[in-house]
């Protein structure tokens, strides 16, 4: 089963700029202006820059909470992907077998696949498991192995984290607008200005 060689793309410290940025970098896709993979600092401004707003939420069972909102768009890597012109191949499916096959098959073709699974449910996050609460967040798959029962991930860490396929296949599974969904990226459109000439 496939692991990318010589994958070694753990910098980034914020989901989507982290998974965008280490995704290009072991695709071989550099920044033109430094000749240097995308950096997060980049990557925020081209998604719209820091901003400053707050949510309050008081759910039934729940203590009162306050949510700041530090980055301009609820949508950071869509935005990113239509001002870099990045082209993407979206698979998605709701079969836990044929999002299995669609893994495989993206890291056999060399791709570093960009997925958003509960990280309730990756062990290495330590949240205790709560029905009620659940988050996708985006991180990049650089193996799965079923055989041998691992996945490798690149999120968040300047090393790469192991977890049960079994786990990754959980939470994979686990939120509906994220089910089995996969991102592959290719490198920005030569009509971009930010483009590699």
């Amino acid at each position: 089963m496939p692991t990318l060689p010589n994958f070694t793309q753990f910098e980034g410290r914020y989901w989507d700029t982290a998974a965008i940025r280490n995704a290009l970098d072991y695709q071989g896709v550099k920044a033109p202006h430094t000749g240097q993979p995308f950096s997060e600092a980049l990557l925020l401004g081209v998604s719209g820059g820091v901003t400053f707003g707050y949510f309050t939420f008081h759910y039934k069972g729940y203590d009162p909470q306050v949510n700041l909102l530090t980055r301009n768009t609820f949508d950071p890597m869509e935005r990113i992907f239509n001002r870099l012109k990045l082209p993407r191949d979206l698979r998605r499916t709701t079969s836990a077998d044929k999002g299995r096959q669609n893994l495989i098959e993206a890291l056999e073709e060399g791709y570093a696949p960009v997925a958003s699974p509960d990280m309730w449910l990756l062990p290495y996050n330590a949240l205790p498991y709560d029905e009620g609460m659940w988050g996708g967040m985006p991180l990049v798959i650089y193996g799965y192995e079923p055989d041998i029962g691992e996945a490798y991930i690149s999120d968040r860490s300047r090393v790469g984290l192991t977890v049960s396929a079994d786990d990754l296949d959980q939470a994979r599974s686990r939120i509906k607008k994220e089910r089995q969904r996969l991102i592959l990226l290719g490198a920005p459109d030569d009509a971009s200005p930010i483009a590699p000439r």
